[in-house]
């Protein structure tokens, strides 16, 4: 099940890569989208946490339902594609 979050939170998007044994692997080139409720497709920079380990602060602004991708290429191919939900505040 997706998480749920609402609008006005910052979460973090995390993603790890590991090559065919298993290591912790920094790609050759790290590709990260986000598509909001709206439809709008972006690619922000992740931050390089440690070999291996990537993540993205994201604040929320839309209500709906958002996707992202994490794509490694080169030295360490993977890929990734997730979604969670924001709520309406009913109160404001």
């Amino acid at each position: 099940m997706a998480n749920i979050y609402d609008v006005g939170d910052l979460i973090t998007l995390s993603a790890t890569f590991k090559n065919n044994a298993g290591t912790l692997t920094d790609p050759t080139t790290v590709i990260f989208r986000i598509k909001d409720p709206s439809g709008t497709i972006t690619s922000p920079t992740p931050s390089h946490d440690s070999v291996g380990a990537y993540h993205y602060d994201l604040s929320i602004t839309l209500a709906g339902t958002y996707w992202y991708h994490w794509e490694g290429t080169g030295v360490c191919q993977d890929a990734e594609e997730a979604y969670f939900t924001v709520r309406k505040s009913q109160t404001v």
